[in-house]
């Protein structure tokens, strides 16, 4: 049984919808669903459609010659006949005025010879694009024409001008007739089209990118998609390379992935084509077995509350942030040194999304999870993103990193630097060890052309903390929907006068709760006080001087461990309880295994 074909109808007026759903009933072999809509207004009805499931397009005058510019579909026209046409000329034989047949070409040029054999003395004129046909109506108004017989726009701008109008309609006999035709073709093409698809799902069952070229290198076969554009164009560069060799075969780094390229050459009737299939290899993924270390930011990540809001940077000194823009945009990396909560991430994801290379993903490296093995596998294997085109990345709080560890860092990528050309980003956040960290910074500022940024805190601005505040409220309304208007005076102070020991983190997270606790218009006092007394108490529970952030996790781990256990008298049983682990977990923790 052979399936039906889709048809996809777009009638410029109204009652054209029922004569192609009426007709469409004497052709089991067609399933046609119909739009109605002049020029754009069809255009936009169209494009609610996956075109894809179509195999035709159906339409009329002005808003088929439009719908053509906007799909790869073969669009066919619903006729006027001269049936049709004589109808209307023969209605109007006896109208008092003056008349004027206002149309594109093809109708004109029959109601001409319909004129001219009938001797009807109708003036006819041409509109070559719709959007001509306020002005040609508006000539035939001043020229004292009453009555536009025309198309759809011709129709519509004849009634804006208060002109009497009389619409040119297709009758049933030409849709059959329009009909007819598309069966024709399709009927025609449909053998091509199934072996094409499965062609289509043959390449795609294979997990390979295929291009076909001609001599010339025009694109015959493949993804023609702005994401493909780049590959595409270095497979045609290869045409060359195949017409002294039959075959070849070449690796290329792109995107994060290791390509394997190869190309082949076949004469088709003494003419020749040029084939590319296209395989991924294995990369250093980020995020799997083996690389826990490595994970991405793209910028077409979705959209978060936070991503509308500006950095510290750009809060507090906006001379800075542009002069740091201008520098890496002109080819420095980047250091950031900044106090706890100074939210050098965001940062360097804004600095990233406004760079050239932010059409490859923005690699970030957690030095935690760290090893040595990792550091020389990051630094010298070829799959990895720091010798990919356009790379960029980010080593996190390098402050978590032991002396040892950070020399090996450091040595290793000073050698990788000489082949690759990716885009660094450092930084230093929450450390109390100044004199190791002006070591450090200046290590790397030795070893790498660096630009390095201090970032300026929250204390003492007053007005900036409030800024952020409201840029803060107004995108947590449009995000989730709420409407929250402001603050109480007592609430703006209270907010202006705290010190913000952990910076622009801790404002978020108070603001968080602000907006999530609150049902009225305003955020109370009361509200402000509540989420920042919660914050004073979390700060009291394990000060900044018996925690120390900068020492390496696991170390850390132990440092809570012992915490708890000493003040529960070395009760391991109550210590796992209140830590929400099992004792064999506390025992490996404490052993830090």
């Amino acid at each position: 049984m052979h399936r039906k074909f889709k048809i996809l109808a777009v009638a410029p007026y109204e009652s054209l919808k029922e004569v192609l759903l009426q007709t469409a009933k004497e052709y089991p072999q067609l399933d046609v669903t119909v739009e109605v809509g002049p020029i754009y207004e069809g255009l936009k009805k169209l494009q609610k459609y996956d075109l894809s499931q179509f195999d035709a397009v159906l339409s009329r005058g002005g808003t088929k010659m439009e719908i053509e510019k906007h799909t790869a579909l073969p669009v066919f026209k619903i006729p006027i006949s001269y049936f049709d046409l004589l109808n209307i000329i023969k209605l109007v034989e006896h109208y008092q005025g003056k008349i004027a047949i206002l149309t594109y070409e093809n109708i004109a040029n029959a109601a001409r010879v319909l004129c001219d054999l009938l001797h009807f003395p109708y003036n006819i004129f041409i509109i070559n694009e719709w959007h001509n046909a306020k002005e040609k109506v508006l000539q035939l108004k001043e020229q004292g024409y009453t009555l536009i017989i025309g198309d759809a726009v011709s129709v519509i701008q004849a009634e804006r001008l208060g002109l009497q109008s009389i619409l040119l309609t297709s009758s049933a006999a030409s849709v059959r007739e329009a009909y007819e035709h598309i069966l024709n073709v399709c009927s025609y093409v449909e053998p091509f089209r199934t072996d094409t698809s499965l062609f289509h799902q043959y390449c795609r069952s294979q997990q390979e990118t295929i291009f076909y070229f001609d001599r010339r290198g025009k694109l015959l076969y493949g993804e023609d998609s702005p994401g493909e554009q780049a590959l595409q164009s270095f497979c045609a560069h290869q045409i060359p390379a195949l017409e002294k060799e039959q075959q070849l075969i070449t690796q290329k780094q792109w995107q994060g992935t290791l390509l394997e390229i190869q190309g082949n050459r076949f004469l088709v009737r003494q003419v020749p084509y040029y084939f590319f299939s296209i395989k991924r290899m294995t990369p250093l993924v980020p995020g799997k077995q083996g690389t826990p270390y490595l994970s991405l930011f793209e910028p077409s990540a979705p959209h978060t509350l936070l991503q509308g809001l500006p950095n510290i940077l750009q809060l507090l000194s906006p001379g800075s942030w542009k002069r740091t823009l201008q520098l890496v945009s002109s080819g420095f990396n980047c250091c950031l040194i900044g106090e706890a909560g100074t939210d050098s991430d965001s940062l360097v994801h804004a600095l990233y999304e406004k760079s050239s290379h932010a059409e490859a993903p923005l690699y970030c490296i957690n030095p935690l999870l760290l090893k040595e093995a990792d550091m020389r596998r990051l630094c010298t294997d070829s799959h990895s993103p720091l010798f990919l085109p356009h790379a960029s990345l980010y080593f996190r709080n390098l402050a978590q990193l032991d002396d040892g560890r950070f020399q090996y860092l450091l040595d290793e990528l000073s050698i990788a630097a000489y082949e690759s050309t990716a885009k660094l980003y450092f930084s230093f956040e929450g450390s109390e060890k100044q004199e190791s960290l002006e070591s450090r910074c200046q290590q790397l500022q030795e070893r790498f052309q660096l630009h390095t940024v201090l970032l300026p805190t929250l204390r003492n601005k007053g007005d900036q903390i409030l800024n952020y505040a409201l840029l803060y409220i107004q995108s947590h309304n449009h995000m989730k929907d709420t409407h929250i208007v402001g603050m109480e005076p007592e609430a703006i102070t209270l907010l202006c006068q705290y010190d913000w020991p952990q910076n622009l983190k801790q404002l978020q997270r108070v603001l968080q709760k602000a907006v999530l606790s609150t049902d009225a218009p305003w955020i109370t006092a009361r509200t402000i006080r509540l989420a920042l007394q919660e914050e004073q108490r979390s700060a009291l529970q394990f000060p900044r001087s018996q925690l120390d952030l900068d020492q390496p996790l696991h170390q850390i781990i132990q440092q809570v461990v012992g915490k708890v256990l000493q003040e529960e008298n070395n009760n391991q049983t109550k210590a796992a309880r209140r830590l929400g682990i099992s004792r064999t977990t506390l025992w490996r923790l404490m052993k830090g295994k």
